[in-house]
C-alpha cells in the first residue's frame, strides 16, 4: 500500500494508542487553541470578524502542527528573550581588555608572536587571564573569525561539532 507507515516509523508513545485516539487528541488540541484565542479576544471586547484573517489562521495552524518538543524549544526561546543577555557590561570590558593585551603584544613583538596564543588559547598567558573567554566556545570562535584567524576558527569549529 502506497504511503502506509509500519510501526517502525511511528513514535513509541503513539504505538500504544489506536488511530482514533490520535485523531481525537489532535481535534481536542485544535479546539482548545481556537477557544483560547477566541475567548481571550472576546474578553477584551474585540470584534470576532477581525479574527477571520487567513494569515492569523495560518499562524495558529503552524503552531498546532509542531511536535511537543518543538513547542518546548519555542517556549524556552521566548523565555530566554525576556531573561536577558548573559553578556554584562563587565563581560564587555573584560573582552576589550583581552583585545588590548593581544594588540599590545602584536605591536611590541610582532603579529607572529600571537600564533602560539591563538593556536592554543588554553596554554596562552593572555587568554588564561579570562576564564569566561576560555569556557565559551561561541565567543572564542567569534573572536577568532573577527580577527581573521581562519586556522584557529576552523579548529574551534571542528572541536565543537
Amino acid at each position: 500500500m502506497h504511503g502506509a507507515l509500519d510501526s517502525a516509523h511511528i513514535p513509541a508513545h503513539f504505538q500504544r494508542c489506536d488511530h482514533w485516539e490520535i485523531i481525537m487528541f489532535a481535534i481536542i488540541g485544535i479546539v482548545v487553541v481556537f477557544d483560547a484565542v477566541l475567548g481571550g479576544y472576546l474578553m477584551e471586547h474585540g470584534n470576532v470578524k477581525v479574527l477571520l484573517q487567513p494569515a492569523e489562521l495560518l499562524i495558529i495552524e503552524a503552531l498546532i502542527a509542531n511536535p511537543l518538543h518543538i513547542l518546548k524549544q519555542i517556549a524556552a526561546g521566548i523565555a530566554a528573550v525576556f531573561k536577558g543577555s548573559t553578556f554584562t557590561k563587565q563581560r564587555y570590558i573584560d573582552s576589550l581588555k583581552l583585545a588590548y593585551e593581544l594588540l599590545n603584544k602584536a605591536r611590541r613583538q610582532g603579529l607572529m608572536s600571537l600564533e602560539t596564543d591563538v593556536e592554543e588559547p588554553d596554554k596562552s598567558p593572555i587568554f588564561s587571564k579570562d576564564a569566561e573567554f576560555l569556557k565559551n566556545h561561541h565567543v572564542r570562535y567569534f573572536f577568532a573569525t573577527a580577527c581573521g584567524w581562519r586556522s584557529a576558527a576552523s579548529k574551534l569549529l571542528n572541536s565543537t561539532s
